[in-house]
């Protein structure tokens, strides 16, 4: 049955795979779509769509309830930068929920910030769920995805890399590294994926290998990792030829065509299970 969903849209293609996958569901999708961030194209895929700053809680849950929205989907990015730039405030102006919200805060951490906002919505009973709600079958399956599988070398960064990434993975930094020569050559952090990845290949001067993971207290509403073809092009730019992806848990967008391009660039992609096995063999054998 054709339901009501809610979408807080960002930057990215993220929202519009969300926004697609449920009007082929049948489902009336109501967007916010986050000023400075989502792109206006979006607009058209809603019933109702709306603008709002980042910093308005109170306006986004006023938008939903208006409408009868009950479930509401976060999808796409959000620049951090944009926290500490001293006119944030001028560009999106908080209400005066947000900030009552911010000052409780505990810490600014992602998860606590969204935990925190999850709980604002529910309290107005709104229940923000998972984007695998629609996007289950897009998660990362393990084993090789390419035509090209990890080399000898490449491999043993993996399983060096993995170690370090299931410790860092509860620190609430970044969910990326890049690895070579079994040295962690970068580490992400505010900057995002794509820059980690450009540092990396700069400074191992290429052969590195790009390890993606998740946390172990992710919550999938809002803490899912994401690669698509625009991973593999900063890969192919920065001279790092594998990407390792934790298989269940990473999702991947627009899968044939990220593959297609990852290929021509003799770039491998595969999922790697760091409890099951170690994900190095091409998928389905």
């Amino acid at each position: 049955m054709a339901q009501k969903i809610g979408l807080i849209a960002a930057a990215g293609r993220f929202p519009f795979l969300v926004a697609g996958k449920a009007a082929a569901r049948g489902d009336r999708v109501f967007i916010a779509g986050l000023r400075g961030g989502a792109a206006k194209e979006i607009e058209p895929l809603a019933e109702v769509f709306e603008w709002v700053g980042i910093a308005q809680v109170g306006r986004m849950i006023d938008f939903f309830r208006e409408h009868g929205v009950k479930e509401v989907i976060f999808a796409g990015a959000v620049n951090k930068r944009e926290m500490y730039s001293p006119t944030r405030f001028l560009r999106n102006p908080p209400d005066m929920r947000s900030m009552s919200l911010w000052r409780r805060l505990p810490d600014k951490r992602d998860s606590t910030i969204l935990r925190a906002v999850a709980l604002e919505f529910a309290s107005e009973g709104i229940e923000i769920v998972s984007c695998l709600k629609y996007l289950k079958d897009s998660l990362t399956p393990t084993g090789t995805l390419t035509k090209r599988a990890p080399d000898e070398r490449e491999q043993a960064d993996i399983q060096f890399g993995w170690k370090i990434a299931r410790t860092l993975a509860g620190m609430d930094v970044g969910q990326s590294i890049v690895v070579k020569d079994k040295v962690v050559v970068a580490v992400e952090a505010m900057e995002g994926t794509d820059e980690t990845i450009r540092r990396g290949g700069k400074i191992a001067h290429g052969g590195a290998v790009l390890i993606k993971f998740s946390r172990p207290t992710q919550d999938p509403r809002f803490d899912i990792p994401v690669v698509g073809s625009e991973t593999v092009k900063t890969c192919a730019e920065a001279g790092v030829p594998v990407i390792s992806l934790e298989a269940g848990k990473t999702l991947v967008f627009d899968r044939d065509q990220m593959v297609t391009l990852a290929d021509k660039a003799r770039i491998s992609i595969h999922g790697f299970s760091p409890v099951k096995d170690d994900g190095l063999q091409p998928e389905g054998k």
